[in-house]
């Protein structure tokens, strides 16, 4: 969740078709507030999905693991701090609730915090089947599980790096990508915030820093190999 994810999905379906791309935007709206479906649907269901190239959507990486379909793994992350910022000024304009808190108030917001920033990355890469927004803890463990996963993935994309990351997307799966860049979901009304802000973000998120070093020390390896 915010890295990209509604971009390059677009950018797929232009490139390879709405009958490519699982769920495409016309099964989105049919879902409830557009949302993906959660893995726990998509594995019980998978049988019965419509055939497909590309299955998209918030889904830890244990999901890969389980399904028998032969898809090849890929992911997009992004810097810890920025995604944060976004995830918060996300929910700030798409939640009554939060419209009128501060950052600073979000992050008082104990729920919130563990659902969608707790080392969010470490968490969708290390965890069992269930919804990606659940609290659940993370520590050295689940960060070692992350990073041999992460590893793992046939492709990593760097959210800043989107352009590059949309050449390397085409050198490996022989697509135009780069032809076809965007930038959706983006929010014009994101402002910076304060140092003060930023250092209560950090410890928060201290292990997705880690896996994220990791994820732009393997994408510029495979970028220059």
């Amino acid at each position: 969740m915010k890295t990209g994810g509604t971009s390059l999905r677009k950018m797929l379906i232009e490139e390879l078709g709405e009958k490519a791309v699982y769920p495409n935007d016309k099964e989105l709206e049919k879902l409830p507030n557009g949302w993906y479906p959660e893995s726990e649907f998509i594995l019980q269901h998978a049988s019965e999905l419509r055939p497909h190239q590309i299955l998209v959507g918030h889904h830890p990486y244990s999901l890969y693991e389980k399904l028998k379909s032969k898809y090849k793994a890929i992911a997009f992350l992004r810097e810890p701090v920025s995604r944060t910022l976004s995830i918060m000024s996300h929910r700030k304009r798409l939640s009554p609730h939060y419209a009128h808190f501060t950052f600073d108030e979000l992050l008082e917001d104990n729920m919130f915090v563990e659902k969608q920033i707790l080392n969010y990355q470490t968490k969708v890469l290390s965890m069992d089947i269930g919804a990606v927004n659940d609290p659940i803890a993370t520590g050295k463990p689940e960060l070692q599980r992350a990073l041999d996963n992460l590893r793992e993935l046939s492709f990593i994309g760097i959210n800043e790096q989107f352009p590059a990351s949309c050449r390397l997307f085409d050198k490996k799966f022989n697509t135009r990508l780069s032809k076809r860049i965007r930038y959706d979901n983006r929010d014009p009304q994101q402002q910076e915030q304060p140092e003060s802000v930023i250092n209560k973000i950090r410890p928060l998120v201290s292990l997705d820093i880690q896996l994220y070093e990791e994820a732009k020390r393997l994408f510029f390896e495979a970028e220059g190999g």
